[in-house]
């Protein structure tokens, strides 16, 4: 038997044994076994044993009378990303929306692990993913992100185009748009030398839009043509690159490339092409994800 397997096998054994707290288990056993199952988790996650890691996640998770804060704290903010993305358990956005939550909320939280809460909050509160749509909400949730010293570099410029989205098409119960600030944050992401890339072509895409059809600026094809030839060549630049391993680039890759044939932004309308690429893209990418395989199931109404 190969020491792996072997390895989750003894795992499993022990996630079974734990499972379970007895009643009259003393503080300090219950501080103790909250550490302990924390690294059991980590431990089968690691492994990819996912549905187990949720259980192990679940059991520190719920309860918290007790245990060791930051344990439940580390549990939860594992929990706020599987139920979001779907990972050992279909997706379920009412609860990620509660463990995100909890996490965003918690003064103790590392800063990287508020990020990602307030990150996937905002996702929830624009789209109304396990929650009304709520615009006050998006900006707060995102505000956040942009100002947290330690969000990463994705988070940050990911929640620039969610405000900037928010703005643009007036999403979240926003009574109308407000071209000028969507343009702002748009224009902000693609003047960055170092922007995600992702986000920077979902931005030249949108200031092609807003350019062909003169929302907050002169309406001009040349210059939107230009804008959608900038998202072009990034997106066959980064499809095409062999050395290119990212799963999240390579997702968002595909989204947008699928959006661009979709709707005719800078190349010929081509539906089978669009539909092509929204199959290529994958829960790395857990909002562009839903919405891909919402455009696959509704045949996109493209022709």
């Amino acid at each position: 038997m190969k020491a792996k397997n072997l390895s989750k096998i003894l795992l499993s054994a022990l996630l079974v044994c734990n499972i379970v707290i007895k009643a009259d288990v003393k503080p300090k056993g219950a501080k103790a076994y909250s550490i302990k199952q924390l690294a059991i988790a980590d431990k089968l996650y690691s492994l990819h044993e996912y549905t187990q890691a949720l259980q192990a996640y679940t059991n520190v998770a719920n309860k918290p009378e007790n245990a060791d804060p930051l344990s439940l704290l580390l549990a939860q903010a594992n929990l706020a990303n599987m139920y979001y993305s779907g990972i050992g358990t279909p997706v379920d956005y009412k609860l990620a929306l509660i463990y995100n939550t909890l996490v965003s909320d918690n003064t103790l939280s590392p800063l990287q692990a508020q990020s990602e809460a307030n990150s996937r909050l905002a996702n929830m509160y624009r789209l109304g993913l396990g929650t009304q749509p709520n615009y006050k909400m998006v900006i707060k949730y995102s505000t956040a992100v942009i100002n947290n010293p330690k969000a990463s570099n994705i988070l940050v410029f990911s929640n620039r185009l969610t405000l900037a989205n928010l703005y643009h098409f007036a999403q979240a119960g926003l009574k109308k748009p407000n071209y000028a600030l969507a343009l702002k944050y748009y224009k902000d992401i693609t003047k960055e030398i170092n922007a995600e890339p992702i986000s920077k072509i979902a931005a030249q895409i949108n200031l092609g839009v807003m350019n062909a059809n003169g929302e907050g600026v002169k309406k001009s094809a040349t210059i939107a043509q230009d804008y959608y030839q900038q998202a072009l060549n990034k997106l066959r630049e980064i499809l095409n690159d062999a050395k290119q391993n990212d799963p999240v680039v390579i997702s968002g890759a595909n989204y947008y490339l699928g959006i661009m044939y979709a709707y005719g932004y800078g190349v010929p309308n081509n539906g089978s092409v669009a539909l092509e690429n929204f199959k290529k893209v994958t829960s790395t990418t857990p909002v562009l994800y839903t919405q891909a395989q919402t455009i696959i199931k509704d045949n996109l109404n493209i022709k």
